[in-house]
């Protein structure tokens, strides 16, 4: 299973912006925060790293049409989420035996 910072670097390469780069990963970043620390629930993390990642594409792929447009960006949001939730399991067992 890859990072959640192999995940965000392979979904912002192709964007040649670099503090567009650097905002979506500070942004997937703290989402990943806010998910492991339970401050905001699943669903709701899931959505808006769900919009993050829709910009991502329409920046990527201006040519697909809206449908098309969303089903990759479920997808690669889905990517991002199982990123995030094997992160926090591996936090949450690094506390409970102290690594």
């Amino acid at each position: 299973m890859p990072t959640v910072q192999q995940v965000i670097l392979n979904l912002i390469s192709g964007i040649d912006d670099t503090e567009v780069r650097m905002e979506i990963a500070r942004t997937l970043m703290y989402l990943s925060y806010v998910y492991a620390s339970g401050r905001a629930d699943e669903r709701e993390v899931a959505q808006s790293v769900y919009e993050v990642v829709e910009t991502v594409v329409k920046m990527k792929h201006p040519e697909l049409d809206p449908d098309e447009r969303r089903r990759i960006a479920k997808q690669l949001a889905e990517e991002v989420m199982d990123a995030f939730r094997a992160q926090a399991i591996m936090r949450r067992v690094a506390a409970r035996f102290g690594a």
